[in-house]
């Protein structure tokens, strides 16, 4: 919290609650198989792995339990499968024109046990709150989850420097919850079909312009797709989509006028029925309310000789809700900003190839301020960061890096969120900004082998 770092009641770097933090590991497996004849390609893939997670947090401090704090853990075990294969085809299609026709289709299945569990240095315990007894578990799922997609594009060369791209895909989830509130306990399925299309012209040698529109989606949460009570307050809720739709068009030019030079500018817009926001004081995200974004995007890469490479990329959007929603409590309306969506993104970097082996670069990465509120009312600071790398790979076998990382000492935030909090039992609860600092200049040495 920002007013614990002012006061003094804790160091930038350090934290409230010493016992929060965590432990991950992920096994994987994976086999790939390729095979070309004549015109024909095909390509498949398998995989398999196995994830475990435990995590323990503490947002807000005290300010739903005085006593013995809001600490909580998640846990997660998971065991996922899945795979891909694909159809290649190159030859000569309609009106005899030069063509392109993919099809594919993809995988994945998952078994997930998950937890959250409400903890105290970090063991789970229950808990009283205001007279009331917290059980030690406020849910625990076990998940079954599976999705599959099919796709297909066809490109055309046609006379004049015209490509066209034309593609359909269609996306189907199922998910099947066992939560330890049966109330909670469910299956659901969604299905979605995603046209898209991309038109580009080759104006003049070096100079492509292109606009492409289509539809896509991002999945939710299986839990959240069959909630029907708050785990934690027991009210009523609306499940969430499982698939949620949207829809986008983008516009723009590529420009290479020799083989130094390389620049894209593009310019873009995106709805979407449902946004996924990260909830801070809950240490979760949850589907919102649809949105809307507008953006443009700038690429350029320069060599001006053959040992250096000059490299920009910057973005900037404009995001907003595009409901009116009002506060049950006052009646006035909600605010329209997504809390967390950056106006402006910057990466910046030089490299340059001493001798072969040896090759050092060095690296800007910006970031705007941040809305942290849907009124607007609390805003994040801009956050700067350079780093730099010396690279040298004597052989094929062996490579030594020599990273340095946030070389300016930047006291900026690596993450901003503003909700609710209690720093103490005996503090005032306030809305404040709440932050994970980027990390005080460091020097590291790795050394990488391959075989």
């Amino acid at each position: 919290a920002a007013s614990a770092i002012v006061s003094g009641q804790v160091s930038r770097w350090g934290s409230l609650d010493a016992d929060t933090g965590g432990r991950t590991r992920r096994h994987l497996l994976s086999a790939a198989w390729r095979q070309r004849r004549g015109p024909w390609q095909q390509r498949a893939q398998l995989w398999g792995g196995r994830y475990d997670f435990r995590l323990v947090s503490n947002f807000t401090y005290f300010a739903g339990d005085p006593l013995l704090g809001d600490e909580f853990a998640q846990e997660d075990g998971r065991w996922q499968t899945g795979g891909q294969w694909q159809l290649d085809w190159r030859g000569k299609g309609l009106l005899d024109r030069p063509s392109r026709w993919r099809l594919g289709t993809t995988l994945r299945g998952e078994q997930v046990d998950n937890a959250l569990l409400q903890t105290v240095a970090g063991e789970v315990r229950d808990k009283e709150i205001d007279g009331t007894v917290v059980p030690g578990i406020t849910r625990s799922d076990l998940i079954w989850q599976g999705a599959m997609g099919v796709w297909s594009d066809w490109q055309v060369r046609w006379p004049g420097g015209l490509r066209s791209t034309l593609g359909l895909r269609a996306d189907a989830a199922a998910v099947d919850v066992r939560s330890h509130q049966p109330v909670n306990s469910g299956q659901a399925q969604a299905l979605l079909v995603s046209p898209k299309l991309t038109l580009a012209w080759l104006a003049r040698r070096g100079l492509e312009l292109y606009a492409e529109g289509g539809s896509g989606f991002h999945s939710n949460d299986a839990r959240g797709a069959v909630l029907r009570r708050d785990p934690v307050t027991a009210l009523a809720v609306e499940p969430a989509d499982l698939l949620v739709r949207s829809v986008g068009t983008e516009v723009g030019l590529r420009w290479a006028p020799h083989e130094a030079l390389l620049a894209t500018v593009t310019g873009w817009w995106l709805r979407l029925d449902s946004e996924l926001l990260f909830v801070g004081d809950a240490g979760t995200t949850e589907a919102s309310r649809p949105s809307e974004r507008i953006g443009a995007e700038l690429t350029l890469q320069w060599q001006p000789r053959r040992s250096w490479l000059l490299d920009l990329d910057a973005a900037w959007s404009h995001a907003r809700f595009r409901d009116a929603l009002r506060d049950e409590t006052t009646g006035g309306l909600v605010g329209e900003a997504i809390p967390g969506s950056a106006q402006g993104v910057v990466a910046a970097g030089v490299t340059h190839a001493v001798l072969d082996s040896l090759q050092a670069a060095i690296r800007l990465r910006w970031f705007g301020p941040r809305s942290l509120l849907e009124d607007a009312s609390i805003q994040s600071q801009g956050t700067t960061m350079v780093s730099a790398q010396i690279r040298w790979a004597p052989t094929q076998l062996w490579q030594l890096t020599l990273t340095g990382l946030n070389l300016l000492n930047r006291r900026d935030d690596d993450i901003t969120y503003a909700y609710e909090s209690r720093t103490s039992p005996t503090a005032p609860l306030r809305l404040e900004r709440h932050l994970h600092p980027v990390e005080p200049i460091q020097v590291r040495l790795g050394l990488t082998a391959n075989w």
